[in-house]
């Protein structure tokens, strides 16, 4: 929600610009959606779709508010950290980095053409 429908708590540029997420109860008509709000906003449950903005929660329960439990720790550790050379970076060495980046996107781009008519041929047969 966008900061002007709360003008007391955003006493600064620096304080959150919007709150949530909150859970949308209903949709009232193309407009207007009613959210699951705290009672400490006294204000009405009713807004204009152009006072929200949508929240993705994403596959990370960590970044869930709605589930609870788990342990916040990352669990999945690097297996191949990634390489940064150390000291300036001279013209041959930026060189040397941008030709294994280029490298490394034309390895990426030949895997995926080889793998996406496999998988297209797979969900045809399906």
């Amino acid at each position: 929600m966008r900061k002007e429908r709360f003008p007391t708590r955003r006493r600064s540029k620096l304080h959150p610009r919007g709150d949530g997420p909150f859970q949308v109860l209903e949709r009232i008509n193309d407009n207007a959606y009613k959210l699951d709000l705290p009672n400490e906003y006294n204000i009405s449950a009713t807004f204009n779709v152009f006072d929200l903005s949508p929240f993705d929660v994403g596959d990370d329960s960590r970044t869930n508010p709605f589930e609870e439990s788990g342990n916040d720790e990352n669990q999945q550790a690097f297996k191949d950290p990634l390489h940064v050379p150390v000291g300036p970076i001279t013209k041959a060495r930026s060189k040397k980095i941008k030709e294994a980046l280029n490298g490394l996107i034309q390895r990426f781009g030949m895997i995926l053409t080889r793998d996406i008519p496999s998988l297209a041929q797979r969900k045809m047969k399906v």
